[in-house]
């Protein structure tokens, strides 16, 4: 085995590649999360290519099996099972190395549990005064709908506009 063909010879690499495939449905990311990068080809092809392969082809199957029937065993939408979801999230992307989906997946746990407040930032890109009345009437009725502002009248009868 030389070191060009290394990739493609290592059957943990190739294994890893079908298993991300039948995870991800995704060629390139399986691809490039095995290492089996191969400059002669692009990515789909040349996982069209790996796929021909019966050992790889036939490991990726029994990947997509079990995933499917992992998925079957669906837990049901609680708070709990969501929390626990990201968690699985959060450990699974440190043991990878990936930062930014476990930073992510902790935030959303956080969020879920109450433990953060969400700060919402609402930005027009045109001045008020230049917008039709429909058009601010209904861009104000959409943020009072998804509670981002509030809507008061004071005691001079002029309405007023609150938020975050």
């Amino acid at each position: 085995m030389n070191a060009l063909t290394a990739p493609y010879d290592d059957e943990t690499r190739l294994f890893q590649f079908a298993r991300e495939y039948a995870r991800t449905g995704s060629l390139t990311i399986a691809i490039q999360r095995s290492g089996v990068q191969n400059p002669a080809y692009r990515m789909g092809v040349w996982g069209e290519i790996l796929l021909t392969r019966p050992d790889v082809f036939a490991r990726f199957e029994e990947e997509k099996a079990a995933f499917e029937k992992e998925r079957g065993n669906i837990k049901p939408y609680t708070r709990e099972a969501i929390t626990e979801d990201f968690q699985e999230i959060y450990e699974q992307a440190m043991r990878e190395g990936e930062f930014t989906p476990a930073v992510s997946a902790k935030k959303a746990q956080a969020e879920l549990l109450g433990l953060m407040e969400k700060n919402v930032n609402v930005t027009f890109t045109t001045k008020v005064t230049e917008m039709p009345m429909e058009a601010l009437e209904l861009e104000l009725k959409r943020l009072m709908d998804d509670g981002v502002v509030t809507l008061t009248r004071g005691e001079d009868g002029v309405y007023g506009v609150g938020g975050d």
